[in-house]
C-alpha cells in the first residue's frame, strides 16, 4: 500500500479504499456496483444500514458474505 494510501483525510477519520471491496461487472446484477466475489448489491448493503442494520447483522443474514467484505475492521481478540 502506497504511503498515500495510509494517511487519514484532512479531518483526522480513516480513508476506506473501496476499490478492492467494490466491483463493476456487466455481467453480474446488470453492472451495479457488487461486494467483491458477491452478487450483493451495494445498493443493498446501504438501503440494510438505512434502515438500521449492523454490519453484524448484514454479514451474519447474507450466505457467502464474510468479515473480509466488510469495512469495519476485525474485532479485538479477548486476553485469556
Amino acid at each position: 500500500m502506497s504511503d498515500r494510501a495510509q494517511r487519514p483525510s484532512r479531518n483526522g477519520a480513516a480513508v476506506l479504499h473501496w476499490q478492492g471491496r467494490i466491483t463493476l461487472n456487466p455481467e453480474i446484477l446488470v453492472g451495479k456496483p457488487c461486494i467483491k466475489d458477491t452478487r450483493i448489491a451495494v445498493e443493498f448493503v446501504i438501503e440494510l444500514l438505512a434502515d438500521g442494520w449492523t454490519c453484524e447483522q448484514i454479514l451474519e443474514s447474507r450466505d457467502g458474505c464474510a468479515r473480509s467484505h466488510s469495512a469495519q475492521p476485525d474485532p479485538p481478540l479477548s486476553s485469556p
